[in-house]
């Protein structure tokens, strides 16, 4: 399916370019362009279904929270193995203390949200102890958390997003 770029989806393309791409937005138009016309130049967005579910995007938040908390301390340091193998016990109490802040805390001990929570917290930990064996490996050093970044390209199209995690 192909869509006519008349006046009206040019000066909405522009205007997306004028005010920034995010890597989702690019990721979404390469994947499918055809969705990237209907989300970001029609603006039509998938309903958040209100089905009492613990969605990715809210999970994905508090991930980012809690690696943030553990890791703004370290900003500027060399990270060491034990530093970070420390983090690891501290994973489930801040990820259900940041998951609280949307549900809760009787219903993140139940059924579909504790399944979620303790994969969520699982795979923390799970990345703390490989990011542990990395620093035995080789210095690394947390120059920044979270940094919003951006840059516009010669055809004056701007490109931004949130960088996790900057490493010297």
């Amino acid at each position: 399916i192909s869509v006519i770029k008349d006046a009206a989806v040019m000066d909405r393309l522009n205007a997306l370019c004028e005010r920034g791409l995010s890597p989702s937005a690019l990721g979404t138009w390469l994947r499918c362009p055809l969705d990237f016309y209907f989300r970001y130049v029609l603006g039509i967005r998938d309903t958040d279904a209100v089905d009492g579910l613990l969605g990715s995007d809210v999970l994905g938040n508090a991930v980012h929270s809690v690696l943030q908390s553990l890791l703004t301390p370290t900003i500027g340091q060399s990270l060491t193995s034990e530093q970070v193998l420390r983090m690891v016990p501290e994973v489930h109490r801040l990820l259900t203390d940041e998951l609280s802040n949307t549900f809760p805390r009787s219903v993140l001990e139940q059924g579909h949200f504790k399944l979620r929570r303790e994969m969520a917290s699982s795979a923390l930990e799970t990345y703390l102890k490989a990011e542990a064996e990395r620093c035995n490996a080789g210095n690394t050093t947390v120059l920044a958390l979270e940094m919003e970044v951006q840059a516009r390209l010669q055809n004056g199209v701007l490109l931004k997003g949130r960088l996790d995690r900057i490493d010297d």
